[in-house]
């Protein structure tokens, strides 16, 4: 990761241009890690994606709540990913996940679907946790404390665990003290997703494969997969092909 230019085999060493160590992803044709999901950009105000889509940042005038999804879907397994919050305005930035019902709904306006941040009034299953420490459970459910607020350097992990129909968060690499949250899984596919709010708002996500921040620790899951800054708990994986092809999901 220190020199991506160099060639092993002797041959002609390429110059690199505006590359640092963070932007060589482990993502490979063999073995496919999820990113952020263009397709599912939808909204009229777009959310911007870069960093090979695995940065998001709000629209300069804001991205009123809509949802970006992971590429990769699941509905079975423990699955792991983090975010790390680069901007935070004061919107209502969220990070969790969703169900493919979700992202069926489209782009209506009636507080549901893909429209909308994970969990926020009546979406389709989707479960969030705001910046300022709010649980919000979706399917019209009302919001409750769960765990501290968080701010721009932070990192939140997300364990999603669709055997026992759970999810719980976590800040740095502790978890919120809202434990688990239990849902119905059902046959759905379920996403990771976020929801910038505040303007120009940036979180990089990282689902294993090419962290669009600097990883200062290095941890892979037990299968030996991904690059996280938090050691995913036990029985959680990265979520890409060969952990799912492995494990199932």
């Amino acid at each position: 990761s220190g020199n991506l230019g160099n060639d092993v085999f002797g041959g002609t060493d390429l110059t690199e241009v505006n590359f640092a160590a963070a932007d060589q992803a482990t993502d490979t044709c063999t073995n496919n890690f999820a990113v952020l999901n263009a397709q599912a950009n939808r909204d009229a105000n777009q959310i911007v994606l870069s960093e090979g889509n695995c940065l998001y940042t709000a629209p300069s005038g804001g991205s009123d709540l809509t949802s970006i999804s992971s590429t990769i879907g699941v509905n079975k397994g423990k699955w792991w990913a983090e975010c790390n919050v680069i901007h935070l305005d004061a919107g209502q930035t969220v990070t969790g996940i969703i169900s493919e019902g979700a992202l069926h709904r489209g782009t209506s306006t009636d507080g549901h679907g893909i429209h909308t941040a994970p969990g926020f009034a009546n979406q389709y299953k989707g479960i969030g946790y705001q910046y300022e420490g709010w649980l919000y459970p979706g399917s019209g459910g009302s919001r409750s404390s769960y765990g501290a607020s968080y701010g721009q350097g932070d990192i939140i992990n997300i364990a999603m665990n669709l055997d026992d129909g759970e999810v719980t968060f976590y800040k740095n690499g502790t978890a919120a003290s809202g434990g688990a949250h239990s849902f119905t899984v059902g046959t759905e596919f379920w996403f990771f997703a976020g929801g910038p709010y505040g303007a120009l708002d940036q979180v990089g996500w990282n689902f294993g494969g090419c962290p669009p921040y600097s990883i200062s620790s290095g941890n892979a899951d037990e299968n030996g997969y991904g690059n996280f800054e938090h050691a995913p708990p036990s029985g959680f994986l990265a979520l890409c092909t060969k952990n799912i092809a492995e494990n199932g999901g």
